[in-house]
């Protein structure tokens, strides 16, 4: 966990130097307008945990994270959306993957800062190695929830790159996983199609 708040605070610092410049020139150049169909993609890392049932207490993980928007912007400062993220990480002979997919609300309340919240099915893939030597895969789904928030940056006059912070919680309840819960940090580019 040190490391990944180590992480968040490095992020910040070479955003504060990288895109406040890239800020700067955007706004002189390009208005903040959204409108129309949005596709967004992000990458990053992250760190999740879970609740198992074969076990007592699993370290929580750091990992790949990557997220994908199809949406439509309703008004200049609401996009309504869907959304499919995901975290996955190999350590000690398991496999985990955790997804998201859900029906989101991004709000814009001033310039480029917004707050997303979104509600759908969450999934859990679990792989380890048996007692007996032999591969386990374990596939469970449930409901999820997450919350995020972070800043648009415009590069050109559709497209956006903003860096993003999000909590997810997906409650499984299965056979193997209680729960799972991941922060994490991404680069998202966005593409706004203005409406013809």
């Amino acid at each position: 966990m040190r490391r990944f708040i180590g992480v968040l605070v490095l992020f910040a610092v070479v955003g504060t130097f990288v895109f406040r410049p890239m800020q700067v020139v955007a706004e002189t150049a390009y208005a903040d307008v959204r409108e129309g169909f949005v596709f967004g993609i992000g990458l990053g890392w992250g760190n999740a945990g879970a609740s198992l049932n074969v076990v007592e207490k699993v370290d929580r993980q750091n990992g790949f994270a990557g997220d994908l928007l199809l949406g439509w912007a309703v008004r200049n400062n609401i996009v309504t959306g869907f959304e499919f993220d995901v975290w996955s990480q190999v350590f000690e002979d398991n496999r985990w993957v955790f997804n998201l997919s859900s029906v989101s609300v991004s709000y814009f309340p001033v310039d480029g800062l917004f707050f997303t919240a979104g509600l759908g099915l969450g999934t859990s893939r679990v792989e380890f190695v048996g007692s007996g030597g032999e591969n386990v895969v374990q596939d469970q789904a449930g409901v999820g929830a997450s919350v995020a928030g972070g800043y648009e940056f415009r590069i050109l006059e559709q497209v956006a790159l903003a860096p993003k912070v999000k909590w997810a919680y997906l409650n499984i309840n299965g056979d193997l996983t209680n729960y799972v819960d991941y922060l994490t940090v991404t680069i998202q580019l966005t593409w706004y199609k203005p409406k013809e």
